[in-house]
């Protein structure tokens, strides 16, 4: 499988240096969940030689849906997640210096439940930044995230981070977009973000450490991976990218929790789930963010308590009034 994964990341490297600018062509969509030529593609193109190997497998992607090469009455041996292009509108204005990535995630279905794959269940996960033309991989008990150029050498692997962060300040990355609602939004002709008069539940975890956003996740996800992020940690996640971060995370030592503490181990991974909560790092980490997280709850609802109790305010003195002037007109009116 390894050799699959690798593969079709080259080749679809290779497909997107052949057609160039028209990767970022617009075939419909807006905002942020634009789709270009460059997601049909690319897709497909890593569809097909995903589904050329021998083993029995189910490949899923947003763009194509689920495809298969199995026979009726075989069982499949793996299900396959794959993002054609994370990191769209890096593509759009970076002029091929930010990042934007596909990704690749195999899950064991031996052992399938009825439900589907658990998170624990990956077997091989990987991402090639097209940008710097490096492959991120691993597979269940590596023990590391490697680093493969596109002639198939690998150039390096995460053990060469590895670093004591006891007494550092810690370097998270987030996705800013999805957790705030806003921001960069792709080909949209007009950027109209959310108000709201409620701070945010990570606002205090941004003034606390130092948040890196580069416009895309999956980039994000290696780099927690290769340990050159202390961490990972957003809110109104889409899922179908998170077994990439959680692979990374538990091969290089670390965990991946929602905003309760409660480790994905175990969870049903839901390709077209949202909104997800997600704390990736060590203890360290995920001890601080979620303290941070929970102190800014509070204070979340200690402001709802007083716009409510300033609500109820002005709701009674409109009584009052009314009421007042309501005696004044009966009064008139003998």
């Amino acid at each position: 499988m390894k050799d699959a994964i690798l593969g079709a990341l080259i080749m679809a490297a290779r497909h997107n240096a052949k057609i160039g600018n028209n990767l970022n062509q617009r075939v419909f969509g807006e905002k942020a969940d634009v789709v270009t030529k460059g997601d049909l593609e690319i897709g497909d193109v890593i569809t097909k030689i995903l589904l050329t190997t021998k083993d029995r497998i189910t490949v899923e992607s947003e763009e194509h849906g689920k495809q298969t090469n199995l026979i009726p009455g075989e069982k499949e041996r793996y299900y396959v997640a794959i993002d054609d292009i994370d990191g769209t509108n890096n593509l759009r204005v970076g002029k091929g210096f930010l990042p934007y990535c596909s990704m690749i995630v195999a899950f064991d279905s031996e052992n399938k439940e009825q439900e589907g794959v658990k998170y624990s269940d990956y077997s091989h996960a990987a991402c090639l930044d097209y940008a710097s033309g490096k492959i991120f991989y691993t597979e269940k008990d590596l023990g590391k995230v490697e680093v493969y150029a596109l002639n198939w050498e690998k150039i390096a692997d995460s053990t060469e981070n590895a670093q004591d962060n006891s007494k550092l300040a810690l370097t998270l990355s987030t996705d800013i977009v999805s957790t705030q609602r806003g921001g960069l939004v792709g080909y949209a002709s007009k950027d109209v973000s959310p108000i709201s008069i409620l701070p945010g539940v990570l606002d205090t975890v941004y003034k606390k450490f130092a948040v890196v956003d580069s416009g895309c996740s999956v980039f994000e996800y290696a780099m927690v991976g290769m340990g050159i992020r202390n961490g990972y940690v957003s809110s109104g996640k889409k899922q179908h990218e998170l077994p990439l971060l959680y692979a990374f995370s538990k091969e290089t030592g670390k965990k991946m929790v929602d905003f309760e503490g409660v480790p994905y181990d175990d969870r049903i991974y839901d390709f077209k789930g949202g909104d997800a909560e997600v704390i990736a790092g060590d203890s360290r980490v995920i001890e601080e963010v979620m303290f941070s997280i929970k102190a800014q709850k509070q204070a979340i609802e200690r402001v709802k308590q007083a716009l409510i109790s300033s609500r109820e305010k002005e709701e009674l003195k409109k009584q009052v009034k009314s009421d007042g002037q309501g005696e004044d007109d009966g009064e008139q009116s003998l």
